[in-house]
């Protein structure tokens, strides 16, 4: 669904504002076939309820008897439209008052005009894609990976509170509904596939919004070399005078499917020159900002531990030994005691395989292990929270249901969990439970 309001059948003028050749009208819901009838007509006994699907077909559009229009009309249904729902297009002609009009007419039977940015938000991980990687988990988005989880897993609480409440409402008969073993396993499993799905919020957040890394260090260590030779481009200036890089320099780059933005930033040293000063500052704010903050190191060069004084605990650091082509790379035992840190990595900006070598040690870093190539299943922060809830009370379901303690609290959480569910997909949970126990028990006949 694409509405804010679930029920709502909403339209839209889906063309550039102005005048031209052709003006589209989209409206989209679950009475988009309906209300659009009421005011298209067609020759012969042609109606927009038996228009074939995904064809166009001349169409009159009137209101109290009156020609507002002609133009060409498709029906597209759910799910296999732009909004995933029934949806009606008409390509009229593009003139501001004729659409308007039309709105107008659509609105007095009862369809929302659509709030902005509501009908592309379906498609909009699509949209704002910067890498492969992303576009294809906002395909699988629209394809309905999320969905058709979620309704097999409510699909198999439903089947496991059928035989536990069963088993309660029909305790005197002497029949035996449920096995304990077999819940047991069905909700382990339960338990352990939502865990992966929440496992792969924080990389699949990552694949789409991207991470942000920033390159901090002394100057002249080689930040703005390592940055144009992560981007592949000669974004920053590189001299050889210390100090060249006065202001924060920043870019995308891919990094295996994932959009990275990085930061070059000033030199860190004591000084009294106030632009040098405010570029330091910023430095320090980029890191401060960034997922991960790559302590450029000249390998030549001592380094100092107090760069890090300013940077937040919750800022993870990779220490990156540069020029190693010049100079081996000091024993990582010299590097602070920090539990920031990661092991260092040793580079050469002149040495290619130095660079590949670090884009791998920094893509696992950013996964939290080697990427297995398989797209983590989109969740927005809505649907990670309800599904947190829904994990809660399965969990819990379990453990009670494992000592075999309370099958009515048992039954309770697990309701509670198909109604989180429900909730992750904009479901409200019909009476399921009902439905199977009388689809699977011959009770009452």
């Amino acid at each position: 669904m694409i509405a804010d309001r679930p029920d709502d059948t909403i339209a839209a003028v889906a063309t550039a504002p102005g005048r031209g050749g052709v003006g589209i009208v989209r409206i989209s819901g679950p009475d988009a076939v309906k209300i659009s009838s009421a005011v298209c007509r067609f020759s012969g006994d042609k109606t927009l309820e038996s228009l074939a699907v995904n064809t166009l077909a001349f169409v009159r559009i009137y209101e109290s008897g009156r020609l507002i229009d002609e133009g060409m009309a498709a029906v597209m249904r759910a799910p296999r439209s732009f909004t995933g729902e029934d949806t009606v297009e008409l390509n009229l002609h593009g003139s501001p008052v004729v659409l308007a009009e039309v709105m107008s007419i659509l609105t007095q039977r009862g369809v929302r005009p659509a709030n902005p940015g509501e009908f592309t938000r379906p498609v909009e991980g699509l949209i704002r894609a910067k890498t492969l990687k992303a576009a294809e988990m906002a395909v699988n988005q629209l394809k309905g990976d999320l969905y058709h989880k979620i309704s097999a897993f409510k699909s198999d609480i439903s089947w496991v509170l059928a035989l536990l409440n069963a088993g309660i409402d029909f305790s005197d008969e002497d029949i035996t509904f449920a096995d304990h073993q077999e819940i047991t396993q069905k909700l382990t499993a339960l338990t352990e596939e939502t865990q992966r799905i929440l496992a792969g919020y924080r990389q699949g957040r990552m694949y789409t919004d991207g991470v942000r890394a920033a390159l901090f260090g002394r100057p002249n260590a080689g930040k703005s070399s390592l940055m144009n030779c992560l981007l592949q481009n000669e974004r920053s200036i590189v001299t050889d005078i210390p100090g060249t890089t006065r202001d924060t320099v920043s870019d995308y780059f891919e990094l295996n499917g994932m959009p990275v933005y990085l930061t070059d930033t000033a030199g860190l040293r004591q000084t009294l020159d106030p632009v040098e000063q405010e570029g330091i500052r910023r430095a320090y704010d980029a890191v401060s900002a960034s997922d991960i903050a790559v302590w450029v190191i000249d390998a030549a060069a001592p380094f100092f531990e107090e760069d890090l004084s300013r940077i937040p605990s919750e800022v993870s650091i990779l220490p990156v030994f540069n020029k190693t082509d010049l100079a081996p790379a000091p024993a990582k035992e010299k590097l602070p005691a920090d539990a920031r840190l990661f092991a260092p990595v040793s580079i050469s900006c002149r040495q290619p395989e130095s660079i590949d070598a670090l884009k791998i040690r920094l893509t696992e870093i950013f996964t939290d292990s080697a990427s297995s190539g398989e797209s983590p299943v989109f969740v927005t922060l809505r649907q990670k929270t309800c599904l947190e809830e829904a994990l809660k009370y399965v969990s819990q379901a379990l453990d009670i249901h494992t000592g075999r303690e309370n099958e009515e609290m048992t039954a309770f959480l697990l309701t509670e969990s198909l109604n989180a569910l429900g909730a992750v997909i904009g479901e409200t949970t019909p009476d399921e439970m009902l439905n199977r126990i009388f689809a699977n028990f011959c009770i009452g006949k």
